[in-house]
Formats: structure tokens, sequence, C-alpha cells
């Protein structure tokens, strides 16, 4: 019985230990850096607007059925030790 109590006592120990230190929480934060930066949809938005017009697009369908049957031409089925190196 000691020996659980005595090990009930080292764990709880243990996690006040490992706990969160509040002492050092500082909130300098600047608006500048909580403005949002429209900048950073550019990329996403075209991605996702391609996409979108991919589904009905057969110029774009027949684009990337083409790109697909080139990387397939060009794959090599022998693997060496320099194809790693």
């Amino acid at each position: 019985m000691k020996k659980v109590i005595s090990a009930l006592i080292i764990l709880l120990q243990t996690s006040q230990i490992f706990g969160q230190d509040t002492t050092n929480v500082s909130l300098s934060i600047l608006k500048d850096d909580l403005k949002f930066k429209y900048e950073a949809l550019i990329i996403p938005v075209t991605l996702v607007g391609i996409s979108v017009i991919g589904l009905e697009s057969e110029t774009i369908k027949n684009l990337n059925k083409n790109t697909r049957e080139e990387i397939k031409e060009h794959i090599d089925n022998k693997l060496s030790v320099d194809d790693f190196s």
C-alpha cells in the first residue's frame, strides 16, 4: 500500500513540475501581425478554380490525359543504385 501511495505522490508531483508556466506569458501582439493578407489567397484560389473548371472542360481533361501519357512513356522500368545516389 505504501508503494502505491508513494507512486501516486510522485506521479502528481511530476505533473506539477512539467505543467504550463503562466508567469511569463505576454500578450504583446501588434495589430499589424493580425492583419489578413489577401495575397495569400491568390495561389489557392487559382488552383481551386482550375480544378473546378477542369471538371467540365474537355481541353483541360485532354491536357491532363496527354501529360499523364507522356509521363508514363518516360518511366524507366529498371531501377539501379545510380538512380538514388
